[in-house]
């Protein structure tokens, strides 16, 4: 990172409080090389909502961003806010599992937008989420703000097409997800996403918007039609890293 050796102790301490079934508040701190870290989130559910507000701070790759979940994350959240609606466990599972592939939904709730890098930096990420459920329908809104400030170079040439390879990248985001039940057969998904992103380094401002509207139905006990309309949009100050991108796409899932 800096040219010395990483090595000596580190260390962790923590603790997990549940005061009623419907609320958690989770606290874990540390040293490591680099420095501290430090985790706190809580959370809260009633009957038709669920919130959720965490604050996460470590060392990470790219690599770990893409395998592990972040602070809040989206099948721990929406199991807490179906667990009165749907109470056999297995019979939720399945259906929040359903919901995430329907959906494309991330690992963790508003999530920065992530590149690849060969750098290691420390990540500093507030994040939060509430969730509201109907009979017909559930609505997720998330938000984040994120801060990766880098510990090592670069290895090999800087592409600024990538902000990860910038130094320090701060950004802001905000997704909002509606989920309408026309049926027990018939559903429609709509899905907003807003990113801003900034590269200190080279002076580099990103804007990242997504819409997403799709609709599925069952055509048969295994058969699943999915019809959606996707537009992806980059707004940069640097031209180049500009782009536009409209898709309609018809998908069936068949399951065996």
């Amino acid at each position: 990172m800096d040219g010395k050796k990483p090595q000596g102790a580190y260390w962790s301490a923590g603790f997990n409080w549940s005061p009623s079934e419907r609320t958690n508040l989770a606290f874990s701190t540390g040293r490591r090389f680099y420095g501290q870290t430090f985790s706190l989130t809580g959370t809260q559910r009633t009957r038709a909502t669920a919130w959720a507000l965490g604050y996460h701070e470590d060392l990470t790759t790219t690599r770990q961003q893409f395998l592990v979940p972040g602070s809040v994350n989206t099948s721990t959240f929406l199991n807490q806010l179906w667990q009165t609606s749907i109470p056999d466990p297995i019979v939720r599972q399945q259906l929040i599992d359903s919901f995430i592939r329907s959906n494309g939904l991330p690992s963790s709730l508003a999530q920065p937008i992530n590149t690849f890098s060969n750098q290691v930096f420390l990540q500093k990420m507030l994040q939060g989420s509430v969730a509201v459920t109907g009979a017909q329908n559930t609505v997720v809104f998330s938000l984040y703000n994120s801060r990766r400030e880098a510990q090592s170079a670069a290895i090999g040439p800087t592409d600024p097409s990538n902000l990860n390879s910038l130094g320090d990248v701060k950004q802001t985001g905000a997704s909002v997800l509606w989920n309408l039940v026309f049926s027990p057969r018939t559903s429609a998904n709509f899905s907003l996403g807003y990113d801003r992103a900034d590269a200190s380094s080279t002076g580099e401002r990103d804007y990242n918007k997504l819409f997403r509207a799709a609709i599925t139905r069952d055509l048969q006990p295994k058969l699943k039609a999915t019809l959606e309309y996707r537009h992806n949009q980059k707004d940069s100050n640097i031209g180049v890293n500009d782009f536009r991108e409209n898709a309609l796409t018809l998908s069936f899932l068949l399951r065996i």
